[in-house]
């Protein structure tokens, strides 16, 4: 394997870091798609083994404490006929996508994803079918642990969710402080999930 020269690096960094179109750098870089399309298959999964554990000790860095958990829509349009019926559509949202569950570090940074599923996923269900309610077992709210603050539609994870307003009465002053400092938590991860 022969070393990759300042212009190709250059591509790289482009692709990786802003997850552009591979026409992109082949217009700026005055090559041909197809060329970046090899450059790319050659040296992204040496980029990758390379800096995957370096990821993975700093994603394991921010997750020590408290996390902040939500889930967004990745839109994906419609652009099969059985869409609706295979649960891609998100009634919520009112578009088809993917339910991507985000975990961010205390400080809003994300840290860590799981696999996607079909848009139709409710966040709770998310939660466990992604496969990140397993990593966090002994860490959360309900364990005594750290947990993480998160919106209504997680009730019953372990997480701390905020108090709902009974049937029929209000929210106490003590619940709605609860509630308060919960939603001051979250808009940091709520914001950056969606970029």
């Amino acid at each position: 394997m022969t070393g990759l020269a300042p212009d190709q690096v250059d591509q790289l960094v482009l692709l990786v870091r802003h997850n552009v179109s591979q026409a992109l750098p082949a217009e700026l870089f005055g090559c041909s798609q197809p060329t970046v399309s090899r450059l790319v298959d050659r040296f992204l999964p040496v980029i990758t083994a390379v800096l995957a554990p370096l990821a993975e000790q700093v994603a394991a860095k921010e997750l020590r404490s408290t996390v902040r958990v939500d889930g967004f829509l990745a839109p994906t349009g419609d652009r099969r006929a059985n869409t609706f019926t295979s649960g891609m559509f998100s009634g919520k949202h009112h578009r088809c996508g993917f339910n991507i569950q985000v975990v961010g570090s205390a400080h809003g940074t994300p840290a860590l994803t799981d696999r996607p599923l079909p848009g139709a996923t409710h966040d709770a269900k998310a939660w466990h079918e992604s496969g990140l309610a397993q990593r966090f077992v002994g860490r959360l709210y309900a364990d005594g642990g750290p947990g993480g603050f998160v919106d209504t539609a997680y009730t019953g994870t372990g997480l701390c969710v905020p108090d709902r307003k009974p049937k029929g009465q209000s929210l106490t002053a003590s619940d709605r402080e609860f509630n308060r400092v919960i939603a001051s938590q979250r808009p940091a991860l709520s914001a950056s999930s969606r970029i």
